[in-house]
C-alpha cells in the first residue's frame, strides 16, 4: 500500500506544483471535481467486481484512494492546462490523456496491480477514461459559463 501512496499520490502531486505555480485556478478548481470522479468510477467497478487493485484490502475501494485522490486529479488538471494553453481543440488531449492513462494501466495489469474480471479488457478502459477526461471537459465548459 505504501508503494500506492508513493506512485499515485506523492509523485502525481510533486509534478502538480508545476501546473499549481503557473495556474493555481485550474488545480484548485478541476482537481476536486476529477478526484470525485475517480472516486465513482472506482466505486462502480469495483461493485460490479470489473477489477480489482492490490493490495487487496477489506474494504476493496481503499486500494484506489492514492488514485482517486493523487493520479486522477493531477492528470484532469494538466489535462485542463494543456487545453487551456493550446487553445485549440479539446480532442487532441482528450485522446492522448485517454491513451495515455489507459497504457498505464495497461502496464499496471501487466505487473499484477491490477486485475481485471473476464467482463472487462483494455478496451473498455480506454472507454471508461475517456468518458472520465470528457466529463472533466464538460465541468470546465460548465465552470466558465457559469463565470460569464
Amino acid at each position: 500500500m505504501v508503494l500506492n501512496f508513493v506512485l499515485a499520490f506523492f509523485i502525481p502531486w510533486l509534478i502538480a506544483v508545476l501546473v499549481f505555480v503557473e495556474q493555481p485556478k485550474i488545480v484548485l478548481r478541476v482537481a476536486p471535481f476529477g478526484s470525485t470522479v475517480g472516486f465513482l468510477f472506482n466505486a462502480i467497478g469495483i461493485h460490479f467486481d470489473f477489477w480489482r487493485v492490490t493490495p487487496i484490502t477489506k474494504d476493496a475501494t481503499f486500494s484506489t484512494l492514492p488514485f482517486n485522490l493523487g493520479v486522477y486529479p493531477v492528470l484532469v488538471s494538466l489535462m485542463v492546462y494543456l487545453i487551456e494553453k493550446w487553445q485549440k481543440s479539446p480532442f487532441l488531449p482528450i485522446i492522448i490523456f485517454t491513451s495515455v492513462t489507459t497504457a498505464a494501466e495497461l502496464c499496471a495489469v501487466w505487473l499484477g496491480w491490477v486485475t481485471y474480471s473476464t467482463d472487462w479488457n483494455y478496451l473498455w478502459t480506454f472507454v471508461s477514461y475517456g468518458i472520465a477526461f470528457v466529463l472533466v471537459y464538460l465541468y470546465v465548459l460548465v465552470l466558465k459559463w457559469a463565470e460569464k
